[in-house]
C-alpha cells in the first residue's frame, strides 16, 4: 500500500524518484545552518545525574531560542508532495517495526514537560482567519493571533505525538505536531487513519509556529488539544474558502462504532449533526459513543437533548432515557439514575438487566450514605481487574485553611473521630496501570522543574486527566483548583468546588474547556498518588515480583496535607482510596497521611521534591535534632541492610546481626518512640532467622519481631516468646489498641507459640481497623502466610 501511494504521487508530480532524492536533500538544511542550534538530545533509562545534566542543557537551548526574533522562512521550502512522501515513508517504517513485533529493541522515546508553553483562552468566534503564513516564521514560544483553517494532507502517525501533514486553502503545506488528544495516548497507527482521515478540516486557535529542528519545513505544534476545533463543511468559518486540493469527509460513524472506535464515532456522528441539528437517532448514537468513551456529561446532555425532540419516536425516546440512567451512574449521581432507571423500568418490566442496574444504583447510595462496603468481594474483585465500581464516601472532615501551613489548605475533623474510624473513600479522577500500556514501546517525560525523569505512568496520566475533562467540562476546577507549585495563584481555599449538577453539552469538534497544560502538569507532578494495590500478602521470601507503578489522581485525598509520623493511614483496594484514622483526632484537629513511606533517607528525597517546606511531624523534627554523623552512618547501613528481601537471604547471620546491633547505636536514647529504620533491620533480621529453621534461631527470630513493632510503634503488652496463657490472658490482645502505627505489620510471624491465636486476634483487629472486611477480608489477603506459617485452620476455626 506504501509503494502505491508513493506511486502516485511521483506520478503526479512528474519526476522521477532519484529527482525526489535530489529535492529531499535539497530541503534538508537544518535551523543551526540559519544561526540557529538545535535542542540537545536525552533518552529514557540514564541516570538520574545525566538526566538533570541533560535537563539542564535544554533549559540553557529553551533561553536561547526564546531569545530569537522571528525570521524570513528559507525560500527552498519543500513541495506538499515532498512532505507527504517523507510522511508515508516514516509511517510505513514504524508500521513495519509494529508488524515485526519489535522483535530486537523496545523503542523509548522522551519528550520535555514542566515548562511554560502557549495556549489558546480566546473563544474561535472572536479570532480572524489567518493570512496564508508563509513570510515569517517564529521561535518556539511566539503565536499567531489568529485561527487558521487547515485539511489534513496525509496519513497520520504517532511516535510520541501525532504527526500529520496539514495544509491551508491556499494550498502551503506544512507539519502538524499534536499533543495529548483524548485516546491517542499509546495509540494503534490505524486508530489515527479512522480519528483523523485524509480531508479532515482542523482550525487551531493562536497556532505556533515551530522553527526546524532539522530540515527547512516548519512545523505547526500543539500542546494543548484544546487549541484543535474539528470543523465540519457547513461551519460558517469556511464561507468563502475553497480548497487547492484535498478530500472530502466521509461519515463513517457506525463502522467506527462497530470496530470500538469510540471518539472516530463521536466526531462523525458530530459532523452530521452540524448538518442536521434535529436527527434524534444520529444524537441518540452519538450518546452511546460517549458512554464508551466516559464521557458521561455529554452523554446526559444528549440523551435530554433527544428526549425533547418533538415527535420523537417511543422507542429512540426510551432508549435515551436508558442511557441517560447509564450516564447519569457514571456522573456519581446515583438517585438520579435510580429514577431513571426505574422509569425505564415501568415500560420494560421483562428486561432483566435493568433489575441490575436498579440494585447497583441502591448499593453505590447505601455506600455514600453509610460508609459500608463488602471489601471481601471488592478485594477478590480487584485481583481481576483494579477499576472497582464503588460509590465515594466522606467522613467527619472538612477542608479548611490552615494558618500554620503558611495560608494554605488541609483536612480537619468535625467531631472526635475514634481510632479505625474510616475518614474518606475515593475513586480516582483518572489513573494508570500496567495494562493500559501498549509494552511495545515507551514513552516517557522529562521534567523541567525538577530536573528528573518522569515515570512512564506519570507521563500518561495527563492524557487519562486531560481524556474525561473533554467529556465532563465540568469538572475542570476539581483539578485546576488543586495547588500547583507557587509559580502559579494561589487556588480557592475552599475546596471542592461547587460543580453543576446539570449535564454539559460536549461536541466532539470543539472542546468545550481550555486547558492550561503546564499547569495541568505541575498540579499531577505535586497531587498525584502511587496505587499500591493490596493483593495477598506473602512472607518477604515468597513475594512474586510486580510490574509497573499504578498512578491515580486523588482530588479531594490530595487535600490531606503530609506527615510522617501521621494520624491517618491510606491504602488501596484496586484503584479504591481508603482513609482511616490511626489515632484518636479531636474535633477541628488537621489530619494528616504519609505520602511517602520507607527510611528517612528514601523519604525525605522524595519529600523535598513534592513538597515546598519540610516535614513537622514528631518523628522528623527528632530526626532533625539527632548527630548528622549518626545519621549519615545509619544510611549506610539502611543501604546495607534494607536492600532486596533476596540479598539479605544471601548475608551472613552474624554479619546480619552486627550490621542491626550497629544500627540500633546510631539511636540516642533521646530518640522519639518509632525508629523505622531500626524496625526494618529487625524485621529483616527476623525473616532470615525463622527460614534457618533451627529452634534456637527460630527463637531468635520472634525476640526481633518483638523488637520490630515496637520500633514501628506499637506498644506490646506481652513480650514472652513462649507461654501457656490463662483463659482471661487468651481472650486479650498482646498490643495496645490506642493507636495503630501506620502501617500493616506483620504480626502473623511473631509467634509460633501456644498463644499464636491471640496474634492472629492482634492482627485480625490491626487490619479491620485500618481497612475494614472483618475475619473473610484478613484470611483472603492474608492467606499465603497464613499457609506458610501452618496457621489457616487456626484462623478459620478461632477468629
Amino acid at each position: 500500500m506504501y509503494q502505491a501511494a508513493a506511486d502516485s504521487l511521483v506520478a503526479r508530480l512528474g519526476i522521477t524518484y532519484e529527482k525526489v532524492s535530489e529535492l529531499q536533500e535539497e530541503a534538508n538544511v537544518g535551523i543551526h545552518d540559519l544561526g540557529g542550534s538545535r535542542p540537545p538530545d536525552v533518552h529514557p533509562g540514564r541516570p538520574p545525574k545525566e538526566t538533570r545534566d541533560a535537563v539542564a542543557r535544554y533549559k540553557e537551548w529553551l533561553k536561547e531560542d526564546k531569545s530569537f526574533e522571528p525570521m524570513p522562512l528559507p525560500q527552498s521550502e519543500a513541495p506538499r508532495e515532498i512532505l507527504v512522501l517523507n510522511q508515508l515513508g516514516l509511517r510505513h517504517s514504524i508500521e513495519k517495526e509494529q508488524n515485526m513485533g519489535y522483535s530486537k529493541m523496545v523503542p523509548a522515546y522522551m519528550i520535555f514537560a514542566g515548562f511554560q508553553r502557549p495556549f489558546s483562552a480566546s473563544p474561535l468566534s472572536q479570532l480572524r482567519r489567518n493570512a496564508r503564513a508563509k513570510d515569517t516564521y517564529c521561535n518556539a514560544f511566539q503565536s499567531l493571533p489568529r485561527t487558521q483553517q487547515l485539511m489534513t494532507d496525509s496519513r497520520a502517525m504517532r511516535i510520541c505525538t501525532i504527526e500529520t501533514i496539514v495544509e491551508d486553502p491556499d494550498g502551503d503545506a506544512r507539519g502538524l505536531w499534536l499533543y495529548h488528544f483524548p485516546t491517542t495516548y499509546d495509540c494503534k497507527q490505524e486508530y489515527l487513519d479512522a480519528l483523523f482521515p485524509m480531508g479532515t478540516i482542523l482550525a487551531i486557535r493562536e497556532p505556533t509556529l515551530n522553527a526546524p529542528a532539522q530540515g527547512r519545513c516548519s512545523t505547526i505544534g500543539i500542546d494543548s488539544p484544546s487549541d484543535i476545533i474539528l470543523i465540519d463543511r457547513f461551519n460558517d468559518i469556511l464561507k468563502d474558502i475553497t480548497w487547492s486540493s484535498g478530500m472530502g469527509w466521509k461519515n463513517v460513524g457506525n463502522e467506527h462504532f462497530k470496530a470500538e472506535r469510540w471518539l472516530p464515532a463521536a466526531i462523525a456522528y458530530s459532523h452530521g449533526l452540524r448538518a442536521d441539528p434535529e436527527a434524534a437517532d444520529l444524537r441518540c448514537n452519538r450518546v452511546e459513543a460517549y458512554l464508551r468513551l466516559e464521557w458521561y456529561s455529554g452523554a446526559s446532555a444528549d440523551a435530554r437533548r433527544v428526549q425533547a425532540t418533538p415527535g420523537v419516536p417511543a422507542a429512540l425516546r426510551d432508549k435515551a432515557v436508558l442511557r441517560e440512567a447509564k450516564a447519569e451512574y457514571g456522573r456519581g449521581h446515583y438517585d438520579a439514575a435510580k429514577a431513571q432507571f426505574e422509569e425505564y423500568k415501568l415500560t420494560h418490566p421483562k428486561d432483566v438487566e435493568i433489575a441490575d442496574w436498579v440494585a447497583r444504583c441502591r448499593k453505590r447510595q447505601a455506600e455514600r450514605d453509610t460508609g459500608k462496603y463488602d471489601w471481601a468481594y471488592l478485594f477478590r474483585h480487584a485481583q481481576r481487574d483494579p477499576r472497582l465500581d464503588v460509590a465515594a464516601f466522606k467522613g467527619s472532615i472538612q477542608v479548611q485553611p490552615m494558618t500554620h501551613r503558611g495560608g494554605g489548605r488541609g483536612i480537619a475533623a468535625t467531631r472526635d473521630i475514634k481510632v479505625g474510624e474510616l475518614l474518606l473513600v475515593s475513586k480516582p479522577f483518572a489513573s494508570v496501570f500496567e495494562q493500559d500500556f501498549n509494552t511495545q514501546e515507551v514513552l516517557q517525560h522529562a521534567d523541567v522543574r525538577s530536573g528528573i525523569e518522569l515515570s512512564r505512568e506519570q507521563s500518561a496520566l495527563g492524557s487519562k486527566v486531560i481524556h474525561k475533562l473533554y467529556g465532563n467540562p465540568e469538572l475542570h476546577n476539581i483539578v485546576f483548583d488543586l495547588f500547583a507549585s507557587h509559580e502559579y495563584p494561589d487556588p480557592p481555599l475552599a475546596y471542592p468546588p461547587p460543580v453543576s449538577t446539570d449535564p454539559v453539552f460536549v461536541d466532539a469538534l470543539v472542546p468545550a474547556l481550555d486547558i492550561d497544560l503546564p499547569r495541568l502538569e505541575a498540579i499531577l507532578i505535586l497531587n498525584d498518588f502511587s496505587i499500591t494495590q493490596l493483593g495477598p500478602q506473602y512472607l518477604p521470601a515468597q513475594q512474586p515480583s510486580k510490574r509497573g507503578s499504578p498512578l491515580g489522581l486523588y482530588p479531594m485525598a490530595a487535600m490531606f496535607n503530609h506527615a510522617c509520623l501521621a494520624n491517618a493511614v491510606w491504602h488501596t483496594i484496586g484503584d479504591v482510596m481508603i482513609v482511616r484514622a490511626v489515632m484518636q483526632i479531636a474535633a477541628g484537629e488537621e489530619i494528616t497521611i504519609p505520602y511517602v513511606g520507607g527510611s528517612q533517607k528514601a523519604r525525605h528525597e522524595i519529600l523535598t521534591r513534592i513538597m515546598t517546606e519540610e516535614c513537622r511531624c514528631e518523628l522528623c523534627e527528632d530526626e532533625r535534632g539527632e548527630d548528622p554523623e549518626q545519621k549519615q552512618a545509619r544510611a549506610r547501613l539502611m543501604e546495607c541492610i534494607g536492600g532486596e528481601w533476596g540479598r539479605a537471604y544471601d548475608m551472613p547471620v552474624p554479619q546480619l546481626r552486627r550490621w542491626t546491633d550497629e544500627l540500633a547505636a546510631t539511636f540516642a536514647p533521646s530518640c522519639g518512640w518509632v525508629r523505622r529504620d531500626l524496625g526494618l533491620a529487625y524485621e529483616t533480621l527476623g525473616e532470615v532467622l525463622k527460614s534457618k529453621k533451627t529452634p534456637a534461631l527460630v527463637k531468635e527470630a520472634g525476640e526481633c519481631f518483638m523488637k520490630a513493632l515496637e520500633c514501628y510503634g506499637f506498644v506490646l503488652l506481652d513480650k514472652k516468646a513462649t507461654a501457656v496463657q490463662s483463659a482471661k490472658a487468651a481472650a486479650t490482645l498482646p498490643i495496645e489498641i490506642a493507636i495503630i502505627p501506620t502501617t500493616i505489620a506483620s504480626t502473623l510471624g511473631s509467634r509460633d507459640s501456644a498463644d499464636a491465636k491471640r496474634w492472629l486476634m492482634a492482627a485480625l483487629w490491626i487490619t479491620n481497623r485500618m481497612l475494614g472486611g472483618g475475619k473473610s477480608l484478613f484470611i483472603q489477603m492474608f492467606e499465603p502466610v497464613l499457609d506458610a506459617l501452618k496457621l489457616k485452620k487456626l484462623a478459620e476455626k478461632s477468629l
